[in-house]
């Protein structure tokens, strides 16, 4: 069960009338709402309009047989039990109050997403729909036994435990539907329930959806609400009516910048007409002065309060906003547009506005390019890298014993393994503890040692071995907690090809996926729960656990040559970045997204440096870091060693170059993220090679801690977190949170990071703090250890709590 996710209604201009006035916009498609790139007006002749309005629930939750509200919950459940009887009930409102001032209804229709169904045989399950009647419900407090948290549903004997789950205080259905099992959108007329309450807005309390009560027991139906934090997921109603034909938006022509810092700008306009007689919303770009015609390549805004969308307020208000993430000692140009309807469907807009400019303050250099701190010294060559879930860092090498690294102290504490665990895979199991596959037993030649590294004791404990050795291979934790490990040379220096998964007792093979990868595969949990292979090869798979294994082809990336020492990170669920790597090294990088039902790599922006062994970490404000590497051809070259570090936009698609640290690291260097929200660079060497052993650790601050006073967390939050929990978050800042992101702990070796990956987290401001959504699927954010951040407005981020999500 899951929780909130902001409620919006948004109208669609289903299709123009052959004679309506409008704007007729041509764009492409994007990853995020964007508008056309030139508007023209094309004149046309009054006609009636049919017009969409996509409206959702105000407010939604689901009766359950005992006194708890599940307002906040991100499924909406139905169930019979026992045989024949109501056990559940959904309980819906809608504001109608976007629906077009004498409009004609034509048809309404309630969606629901089906998410999860029984798993007995029976292939339906009855849902109907029916108006509420008598109480108008609060969905907040409401609950099996009140529809307010204090007053009773009519009482009746119809349910378990004679709980009236509002079955005495509904009409008879208004449309009835056989729901099957499989997952997707599902429909209910309700024509009529709105027309009554379009008629008469006082009888308009909501609807209620019913469980099916000629089922046996444990029968069920689950829906996504509309706290599911996949947004496309959520219910909603559309109605669909004639009005007629509206004007186009209005322009604006008074946009200027009112105020700067040293990251952002604040602009201010007055509000114009949407060309229906309501207040448009406002599409916000920017790009470096000067913009000149860039409307189309200029970039959105994501982050500040003039993010798209827009709302608007009143015709004639004057309004402000804050365009964030933005460089110090910049100028830019900032240009919107107004408009109704929803971007990337049906939207109508009115003229781009006139272009104002404005330069960020110089501010301190350091929230431009951020901090690199003194050289320190360790005792050992950290090639493998841990974040552990008590904050501490487990490190190892080729030569001496893993190190438990105190980095609040500084001090080391030696920690010998069972067996040499160089070049091995490792991985966080759902319980925190450090699950690391094969190991050294020469160059090119793998363990089948199973050894599992226990923080809470800081003791290995040794597990049976897998079929055969691995050298280089990549641990992936699966949704189910067990342990994916694939790839590496066996003891005979032969590639394995056969994957093995790790159950908690011992290891299955799964002998019918039988394919040949390059050293440390870039593995990732994809959305649909299959693994997918992003590189370093130019032909990704996706690889199927079940039974014995399977192997599907994916797309080819777009640069062709092998990506070796490149580094791959999932920077938002089912979204990839893979950068840099190759031999020349490569300053280019790819991005996908697997949401996509047939995705495909794209290029995005290019670093300013070429390089191979490099890393790349993620950052709480879901910015990637990239740091240390070589620019030289060969295997590792230290003569084109990379000391600047980079910073990749999501939002933006384009990288900044940061300050460079001090000591050469490429072959065998580690970074990860520090609950801080700093980061640590350390390694390279250790090989015998042409550079020294770098027995040294630096850390950098990112520009993101120059720019203002850090949120805060002041209350305790669990060790242990359950999926679809809401967690209250005690901060006094919660007023200005922006964004709020769980980061899997690193595990990272050979620029390859095996843990993380960033999962950005609904959340809600609330009396004391914030309300925040615990993801309901482990394909989204596989079990184990992770850090909750708080970042504000001005993407600072707090000091991140680590707790194991299982």
């Amino acid at each position: 069960m899951t929780r909130p996710w902001s409620r919006r209604s948004r109208a669609l201009v289903a299709s123009l009338g052959a004679s309506a006035i409008g704007l007729l916009l041509l764009h492409a498609c994007r990853d995020r709402p964007t508008a056309p790139i030139t508007p023209r007006a094309v004149p046309i002749a009054p006609a009636a309009q049919t017009s969409t309005t996509v409206i959702s629930p105000s407010g939604d939750t689901y009766l359950n047989i005992d006194a708890a509200n599940y307002a906040t919950d991100t499924l909406l459940n139905l169930y019979t039990w026992p045989d024949d009887t109501v056990a559940n009930a959904i309980v819906m409102k809608f504001d109608l109050s976007s629906i077009p001032a004498g409009a004609t209804l034509s048809s309404a229709t309630l969606h629901l997403y089906l998410a999860a169904s029984d798993p007995s045989p029976d292939p339906t399950y009855t849902v109907t729909v029916h108006q509420i009647v008598n109480f108008n419900p609060d969905v907040t407090t409401a609950t099996g036994y009140t529809y307010d948290g204090v007053n009773g549903w009519t009482p009746t004997g119809c349910c378990p435990y004679n709980i009236p789950l509002a079955q005495a205080d509904i009409s008879l259905p208004v449309d009835t539907k056989d729901v099957d099992k499989t997952v997707g959108f599902k429909q209910w007329d309700v024509t009529a329930l709105v027309q009554g309450w379009l008629s008469d807005p006082s009888t308009n309390f909501g609807l209620l959806v019913n469980s099916d009560r000629s089922k046996l027991r444990d029968r069920w139906r689950f829906f996504s609400s509309s706290e599911d934090p996949v947004a496309s997921h959520r219910p909603y109603l559309t109605v669909v009516t004639e009005t007629g034909t509206p004007g186009a938006p209005g322009t604006v022509t008074d946009l200027a910048v009112e105020t700067s810092s040293d990251n952002s700008v604040t602009l201010g306009f007055t509000e114009v007409d949407d060309g229906t007689g309501h207040a448009a919303t406002y599409h916000i770009r920017y790009a470096l002065n000067p913009m000149g015609w860039g409307w189309g390549s200029a970039t959105v805004v994501t982050q500040g309060s003039c993010s798209a969308p827009l709302a608007g307020t009143a015709i004639g208000a004057h309004k402000s906003c804050t365009v964030a993430g933005l460089a110090a000692g910049t100028t830019y140009d900032f240009q919107m547009v107004a408009y109704r309807g929803t971007i990337d469907q049906d939207a109508t807009f009115g003229e781009l506005s006139n272009v104002a400019t404005g330069t960020t303050t110089s501010g301190n250099p350091e929230a431009v390019v951020g901090r690199w701190s003194a050289v320190f010294p360790e005792p050992f060559v950290a090639v493998h890298l841990h974040l552990l879930p008590n904050g501490k860092v487990l490190s190892f090498g080729f030569e001496g014993d893993p190190q438990v690294w105190d980095l609040a102290t500084g001090t080391f504490t030696a920690i010998p393994a069972p067996s040499l665990l160089f070049c091995a895979g490792h991985d966080f199991l759902p319980d925190g503890r450090l699950l690391v596959a094969g190991g050294h037993l020469s160059d090119d030649h793998g363990l089948p040692n199973t050894n599992v590294f226990d923080p809470t004791t800081n003791s290995w404990q040794v597990g049976p071995p897998m079929a055969r050795g691995r050298w280089y291979p990549t641990n992936t934790t699966l949704p189910d907690g067990e342990m994916l490990t694939i790839g590496g040379r066996d003891e005979s220096g032969t590639v394995v090809t056969v994957p093995e998964v790790w159950n908690g007792s011992g290891w299955r093979q799964l002998t019918t996926a039988s394919v040949e990868l390059p050293y440390y595969p870039r593995m990732f949990v994809a959305p649909d729960g299959r693994v997918f292979y992003a590189g370093e090869e130019p032909q990704s798979r996706y690889l199927s656990v079940a039974g014995t294994g399977s192997w599907t082809n994916g797309p080819v990336r777009k640069y062709t040559p092998w990506r070796e020492y490149g580094s791959a990170v999932m920077y938002e669920p089912g979204k990839i970045l893979y950068v840099g790597g190759g031999d020349p090294p490569t300053n280019t990088a790819e991005i996908i997204d697997l949401n996509q039902p047939n995705p495909s790599w794209a290029y995005t922006g290019s670093m300013a440096f070429a390089r191979r062994q490099m890393n790349a970490t993620l950052l709480p404000t879901g910015d990637v870091l990239v740091t240390g590497g070589t620019s030289g051809s060969g295997f590792n070259n230290p003569v084109g060693a990379v000391h600047a570090a980079e910073l990749w936009s999501p939002a933006t698609g384009t990288w900044r170059t940061l300050a460079s640290n001090a000591v050469t690291r490429i072959y065998h260097s580690t970074t990860l993220l520090l609950p801080d929200a700093r980061v640590l660079h350390t390694g390279s060497g250790d090989w015998g090679g042409p550079q020294p052993e770098e027995r040294s650790y630096e850390i950098f601050s990112p520009p993101y801690l120059f720019r203002g006073a850090r949120p805060s967390i002041t209350g305790a939050t669990p060790s242990d977190v359950a999926y679809g929990r809401t967690l209250f978050v005690e901060t006094p800042d919660g007023a200005g949170i922006a964004k709020v992101t769980f980061i899997r702990l690193s595990s990272v070796t050979h620029a390859a990071d095996m843990g993380q990956r960033l999962v950005p987290l609904s959340f809600t401001p609330v009396s004391g703090g914030v309300s925040v959504v615990i993801p309901t699927s482990a394909t989204t954010a596989p079990p184990g250890p992770y850090m909750l951040f708080l970042v504000n407005g001005n993407g600072v981020p707090s000091v991140g709590r680590i707790m194991k999500l299982r």
